[in-house]
C-alpha cells in the first residue's frame, strides 16, 4: 500500500529520513559520469523554515530604542582656542632651587632669597632635631630617644656627684652653722629632737641639699658637678623634665640607690649606665655634646 502523505523526490533526487529527528530530505542521486560531483546532502523545506526567523517576529521581540541625537555645534565643532589657556609657571615652580636637599629647614630660602618650599620636585626636607630638654609637647609612649654611646659613663658620673656633694655639703655647714649661733641664742630650741632623732637643724640642713639638686636638675638639667663635667641630667624621650619626676629622683630614688650603694654600682653594668633613680624616673645622664646646647 501506497503512503499519500510520503513526498516524491524530484527528478535526480532520491529521499533520505534524519536519524535524530526523523523528518524527510532529499539528496542529489548521485551521477554516471566521472566528472560528476558527489552528492550533497540538502535539508528540507521544513528545517529551513525553523531556521529562518520572520523580521516581523525579530522587530516585535527587539525593543525599539530611541534614535542618539546628534552633536549639537557646541560640542562638535568646539576648537581648542574655546578652552581658557593654562596659566604660566610661577617663578618658585619653573626655576631651580639651589636650596641642598640634605637641608634641614623646610622653609629656608636659596641663595637668590626665594623660597624653596613651593618647589615640587625638591625632596622634603626633615624636621629640625629637637635638643634634649627643649621646651614642647611630651612625645606619646614610652619609646627612648637616648642612645647608649651618649650617656655618660660611671666614673663620669661618679666624679660629677664628688664635686656636687662637696658643694652641697659647704652650703649646709653654713647654714647649719648659722642656724647653730640662732639656737643658741634662743637657748637651744632648734636643737630639739623633730623627727626621730634629727633635729630642726639636720632637716634644714637636708632641705638644702635636696634643694641643691632639685633646683639645679628641673631649671638647667645640670648641676656644678655635671657642668664641670659636661653632663646633663635628660628624659628619656626627649621631653622637659617634669617637678614630679625630678623631686621623686633627687629624694625618694637618691636614698634607694644609696642603701649598700647597690643604686650607684648599676651604673657599671646597665648599658646606658642607670642608676636605680634613673629607672625610677626614665632618665639619663648624657654628655653636652648630645643635646646640642643649653635651654
Amino acid at each position: 500500500m501506497q503512503d499519500n502523505n510520503r513526498p516524491v523526490p524530484p527528478e535526480g533526487y532520491i529521499l533520505r529520513y534524519d536519524n535524530m529527528t526523523g523528518k524527510p530530505y532529499f539528496v542529489k542521486a548521485p551521477g554516471n559520469l566521472p566528472g560528476d560531483p558527489p552528492a550533497q546532502a540538502q535539508e528540507p523545506a521544513e528545517m529551513q523554515q525553523d531556521i529562518q526567523v520572520p523580521p516581523a517576529q525579530t522587530a516585535a521581540d527587539r525593543p525599539d530604542f530611541p534614535p542618539m541625537p546628534p552633536l549639537g555645534p557646541a560640542e562638535s565643532e568646539k576648537s581648542d582656542s574655546d578652552f581658557p589657556p593654562m596659566p604660566p609657571l610661577g617663578p618658585s615652580q619653573n626655576e631651580p632651587c639651589n636650596r641642598p636637599l640634605s637641608s634641614a629647614y623646610g622653609n629656608a630660602a636659596d641663595t637668590t632669597g626665594r623660597p624653596c618650599s613651593a618647589d615640587p620636585f625638591s625632596q622634603a626636607a626633615s624636621p629640625a632635631p629637637v635638643p634634649f630638654g627643649a621646651h614642647g609637647e611630651k612625645r606619646a609612649g614610652k619609646s627612648c630617644a637616648v642612645l647608649p654611646r651618649q650617656c655618660a659613663g660611671f666614673f663620669t658620673r661618679l666624679a660629677a656627684y664628688l664635686v656636687d656633694f662637696a658643694v652641697a655639703w659647704i652650703l649646709a655647714f653654713l647654714v647649719g652653722l648659722l642656724l647653730k649661733m640662732l639656737s643658741s641664742a634662743l637657748g637651744g630650741a632648734l636643737e630639739q629632737p623633730v623627727f626621730f632623732h634629727y633635729d630642726t637643724i639636720d632637716l634644714v640642713k637636708y632641705l638644702i641639699t635636696a634643694l641643691y639638686f632639685i633646683l639645679l636638675t628641673k631649671m638647667t638639667g645640670w648641676t656644678l658637678g655635671k657642668r664641670l663635667l659636661r653632663v646633663r641630667v635628660v628624659s628619656a624621650d626627649g621631653a622637659p623634665l617634669r617637678w614630679l619626676d625630678v623631686i621623686y629622683r633627687e629624694t625618694i630614688g637618691r636614698y634607694l640607690s644609696s642603701l649598700l650603694c647597690v643604686g650607684y654600682m648599676v651604673l657599671a653594668l646597665d648599658r646606658q649606665h642607670r642608676g636605680f633613680h634613673d629607672m625610677l624616673c626614665d632618665t639619663r645622664v648624657v654628655y653636652l655634646e648630645s643635646t646640642e646646647a643649653l635651654s
